[in-house]
């Protein structure tokens, strides 16, 4: 029931393509419980390539740490079905037509990568759209990075945190699942861009190379990335208390 009201798949209402978040769920599972994940992974990682990019990228994402947790990993055997599964994605990706080998990768980008973004306040940000959630004003076009937790939620990690034996079992899930947390840091790191805001002050804006922002410019509504992040933090919160 709590993530069937999660505020970021509520608000997908009018992209109904981005509103497959089962999608990430799916591969939080796969991580989680699936034996042969090598062989499971491959599921959502050409379903989400048919439904959209920006979903095929978050569950390529978390394919990482599951391939990392396979009972059989090896390095060369990680690398191998890694380079399988990237592959996979940008082969389904050229069959469904959003990929073009004739294009260049410029081609596919536009403006806006660092302004479509994750504000640092978004957790506890209701940006007006949430009944009882609290309105923080941001500057920008930041509503991409929509990832407000919910006032039950805000309470529940707030609690957690303070309490000294949710501390505990939090650093001991952390410790088993520090692939899963590398991935999701990465995923962080895209969401909140080179352009980085804490509500309505610019903090800072980091320069990047014009082969970077080449390759970045596809996901300039990088925002979306804090998905995952969303519900891991709450199905973490959920187990713990």
């Amino acid at each position: 029931g709590v993530l069937l009201l999660a505020p970021p798949f509520l608000q997908r209402y009018g992209h109904i393509a981005l509103s497959s978040h089962w999608l990430l769920l799916w591969a939080l599972y796969i991580y989680l419980f699936s034996r042969r994940k090598w062989l499971w992974i491959c599921g959502p990682v050409t379903i989400s390539a048919l439904v959209h990019p920006y979903l095929a990228f978050m569950v390529l994402a978390l394919a990482v740490p599951s391939l990392l947790r396979d009972p059989d990993a090896r390095l060369l055997r990680v690398t191998a079905r890694l380079a399988l599964l990237v592959a996979l994605t940008l082969s389904t990706l050229y069959i469904g037509g959003t990929l073009d080998p004739a294009r260049s990768i410029e081609d596919y980008g536009e403006t806006g990568f660092g302004y479509y973004s994750a504000n640092l306040l978004t957790a506890i940000d209701g940006d007006g759209r949430v009944l009882l959630g609290p309105q923080i004003p941001n500057r920008g076009l930041q509503y991409e990075g929509f990832n407000y937790l919910g006032l039950g939620l805000i309470v529940l990690v707030t609690f957690l945190l303070v309490r000294s034996s949710s501390r505990t079992i939090i650093r001991d899930m952390a410790k088993r699942h520090r692939l899963l947390l590398v991935a999701l840091a990465g995923l962080v790191l895209l969401a909140v861009s080179n352009r980085i805001m804490f509500g309505s002050v610019h903090l800072v804006s980091i320069e990047l190379p014009d082969q970077v922002r080449a390759i970045l410019a596809p996901f300039r509504s990088s925002g979306r990335f804090l998905w995952p992040v969303w519900y891991v933090t709450v199905l973490t919160s959920v187990i713990v208390a």
